[in-house]
């Protein structure tokens, strides 16, 4: 947790007495609203912060006595710098396949990811190409359809005993394992050549930290000494358990990830691997997500031996 002080200068007792206006003024932390003050405000304290480097703003909002119209000066901000240094990812790929057949191709890619930090923090990933970026986990249908990616050598999916339920982290499973499987969908149309291509992408690692959006202004004597630092569980003590005032501020840092795919390198999956033809159909949405129960109206992917279409249910 941070906190930033700033010191406002206000706007002349003159100007605002002869004129009739009522003053107040607001706030802002990286262009959020998070306080308002009427009167003078001097060198106020916001808690709770967005670590790292942000921009303080304030504003003044002045109100007409005699007809009760508004209007505001400008925003005025100016840069802060929290005193937590978030670490950024490592990452970097590690090989990458196209993966099809008639339907179309796909990639499919392994970056690693491992990131040092002693403050919570989440994985995240985004990318250039495809329609979508889907996690190669355990009910992934590429991973079931590859018996466990064994067409491509020294390749893994994310596995978890419970399937990442009931609380869906495969975050955690990303950082522990410091690898990061990826299908890209649908990033070459049927009857399209395969070509030589770059992927790209963003690799994420998200800090969550606590921001009250309707924080109070609290007035610090300019000539104060400052507070001692406390340590980081005693502020965290100091919200108290009912939390629901604030909100999650999630503060990224990235690493870039790219890698050439080869089109002499193409593996259609699906066709080599040696699979029962008359085994028992499964359905997958388009998730990669396997099934459980009746199927509600949608598109999805059926595989029945080492044959995947897509089906619509209505």
């Amino acid at each position: 947790v941070c906190s930033g002080k700033a010191t406002i200068k206000a706007t002349s007792d003159d100007v605002v007495n002869q004129n009739s206006f009522k003053v107040a003024y607001e706030l802002y932390m990286n262009g959020r609203l998070i306080g308002t003050r009427e009167g003078n405000p001097g060198t106020v304290e916001i808690k709770y912060m967005a670590p790292g480097t942000g921009y303080m703003g304030a504003r003044a909002v002045y109100t007409s006595e005699v007809t009760g119209l508004q209007f505001h000066s400008k925003l005025d901000y100016d840069q802060v710098a929290g005193a937590l240094e978030l670490p950024s990812p490592e990452a970097s790929f590690l090989k990458g396949q196209y993966v099809g057949g008639a339907e179309g191709y796909g990639v499919a890619l392994q970056a690693s990811y491992s990131v040092e930090s002693d403050y919570v923090n989440y994985a995240d990933f985004t990318f250039d190409q495809g329609e979508a970026a889907e996690l190669i986990r355990n009910e992934h249908w590429f991973a079931g359809t590859n018996e466990a990616c064994a067409t491509l050598p020294g390749w893994t999916y994310l596995a978890d005993e419970n399937n990442f339920k009931p609380e869906n982290d495969w975050s955690t499973i990303i950082s522990k394992e410091n690898v990061l499987p990826v299908h890209l969908t649908n990033v070459v149309a049927a009857g399209e050549d395969l070509e030589d291509m770059t992927v790209s992408g963003t690799v994420y690692t998200m800090y969550p930290f606590l921001i009250d959006p309707s924080a109070t202004f609290e007035t610090v004597a300019a000539a104060a000494a400052p507070a001692a630092r406390k340590a980081a569980n005693e502020y965290v003590n100091d919200l108290g358990d009912d939390l629901s005032q604030y909100e999650v501020n999630m503060i990224p840092r990235t690493a870039d990830v790219s890698g050439l795919i080869l089109a002499s390198d193409a593996v259609t999956g699906i066709e080599d691997v040696a699979m029962d033809a008359d085994a028992d159909a499964v359905l997958y949405n388009l998730q990669g997500v396997l099934v459980a129960g009746e199927p509600t109206p949608g598109i999805y992917l059926r595989r029945q031996g080492n044959t995947v279409t897509k089906v619509v249910i209505r």
